[in-house]
């Protein structure tokens, strides 16, 4: 495997008090591992530098957001007035993986996502070795930094394993991905899925028991991630200890471990970690809610419901002109999905405010498209990249209760609660779900994350976890990446 060594900078934070700015370094000089790792400004910067490589085109900046990953999940109509046949997202929308086109973009992926986890390896290796007073805010600074880059390696293998591996749901127990721990290394065996999971999942429960310490709500939401979000253990003014939804926060933790869970297929531990989000509160009330109708004709990212995501000031140049010289602009993504039908209720603000369409039929998304008079409010959410939102803990619990349904006498009125509950959030009307079996569930669920996810790259792995065919005739060969040619040198 090709990874590229941590490439060792001095960086600098810029003093702008906007939140996406504290992940704004600039490298003034190449200078050693040592040096670098002499104080705790390096493994400042070190992090945000990870947080940064994630936010590139290459990964959740495109292609594995609104790009490659809504492709693969069957989300825009391809030729005609759509995404031009001659592309590389055809052959993504064709599962063709083969072509020079869509191994250079797995190629990406791959080494990218692999090159994030030896860097997160290199903080995790290094940190024990600087006493906790070369930190500016000492064992809290240095607990939080370590914590979150043991979530990071967590949920980037897990992603891994959600494109380079089947669901597993298949029931396979071959050896998918290597799942690296240590720096350097530049080779681990493949293991299994279920033992990439367990090691997802220690991953997150150590993450968790250092983060979770320190952080903390102090009188306000995790509502815009623009807002502050601090700790009450520390008096600290630093614009690093501010923003916490563009970080591995202690909710995003538990959220990715209810999402780890749920794919494992343990109901049980999913459903605690769902509630323990959705229910958590502050002294002002719950820490999360749903953006109400009214806001979201400024706030097209929904972030009062938002718990973690990545932030790049280019998205909406990604999204139109430069969307990698493919799509001249954002017109060319025309949903496939039958959007004039899909909405059964029509005050959900989902179609009304969060699509467009020129003749009442090809619609398109609206999410990363600045509003035609921007206010000061829209533009603070220009560069958010969502990850988690609370929606998809709903619907993680709303399985759960489905799960319980099946084996406690098929009532599944719970289930349609935990729908209803995002239902609700989006101006809809409680109580038209009728569902009888587990069959009307899933596709009860089905219809409700082609809904909320589209641009936010999920709905393709949603129909990989159910096992649902997103075309007629699919091969369970094309529910996930074959090996890189990086990883077949070994």
């Amino acid at each position: 495997m090709k990874i590229k060594y941590f490439i060792i900078l001095i960086l600098t934070i810029t003093t702008s008090f906007s939140c996406s700015k504290w992940l704004n370094v600039t490298p003034e000089d190449v200078v050693t591992q040592e040096a670098l790792f002499s104080k705790g400004i390096g493994f400042r910067n070190a992090l945000n530098g990870v947080y940064n490589d994630l936010s590139d085109q290459s990964l959740y900046g495109q292609e594995m957001m609104f790009a490659t990953t809504d492709v693969l999940g069957q989300c825009y109509i391809i030729g005609d007035n759509g995404i031009p046949s001659s592309s590389k997202y055809a052959r993504f929308a064709e599962y063709d993986y083969t072509s020079a086109e869509t191994e250079a973009v797995i190629e990406k992926i791959w080494n990218n996502t692999y090159n994030s986890i030896a860097n997160c390896n290199n903080i995790i290796a290094n940190i024990d070795n600087l006493d906790a007073s070369k930190f500016y805010d000492g064992a809290i600074e240095k607990d939080l930094i370590k914590g979150e880059a043991f979530a990071l390696r967590g949920f980037l293998h897990f992603e891994m394993l959600r494109y380079f591996a089947p669901a597993p749901i298949k029931n396979d127990s071959k050896k998918w991905i290597p799942y690296f721990t240590k720096f350097p290394s530049t080779f681990e065996p493949n293991i299994s899925l279920d033992d990439a999971l367990d090691l997802v999942i220690e991953d997150l429960q150590r993450a968790k028991e250092l983060v979770s310490r320190y952080d903390t709500l102090d009188n306000k939401t995790l509502s815009a991630l623009h807002g502050e979000m601090r700790f009450s253990n520390t008096s600290s003014d630093d614009l690093f200890f501010s923003c916490r939804g563009f970080r591995m926060n202690n909710l995003a933790i538990c959220a990715i471990l209810a999402r780890a869970y749920n794919y494992k297929g343990d109901h049980k531990s999913a459903k605690e970690y769902a509630n323990y989000v959705i229910n958590f509160s502050t002294p002002s009330g719950k820490a999360l809610s749903f953006t109400n109708f009214y806001q979201a004709k400024g706030n097209r990212k929904m972030t009062h419901g938002l718990i973690f995501s990545l932030s790049n000031v280019d998205l909406y140049d990604y999204y139109g002109s430069k969307f990698n010289g493919t799509f001249k602009s954002h017109d060319k993504l025309v949903l496939k999905f039958d959007y004039s039908t899909l909405f059964d209720d029509g005050n959900d603000y989902r179609k009304k405010e969060l699509l467009y369409s020129l003749n009442t039929k090809d619609y398109r998304s609206t999410r990363n498209v600045m509003p035609f008079s921007p206010s000061s409010t829209s533009m603070n959410y220009v560069d958010i990249l969502p990850i988690i939102r609370l929606s998809e803990l709903y619907y993680i619990l709303a399985e759960s209760e489905a799960d319980e349904a099946v084996n406690n006498g098929g009532d599944f009125r719970v289930a349609v609660r935990a729908l209803d509950a995002v239902r609700r959030g989006r101006d809809c009307s409680g109580g038209r779900l009728k569902i009888k079996n587990m069959e009307e569930f899933r596709e009860e669920l089905i219809k409700e994350v082609k809904r909320e996810f589209y641009s936010e790259g999920q709905i393709f792995h949603y129909y990989k976890k159910l096992d649902i065919d997103l075309i007629d005739n699919m091969k369970d060969d094309s529910y996930y990446f074959p090996k890189t040619k990086s990883e077949n040198i070994f």
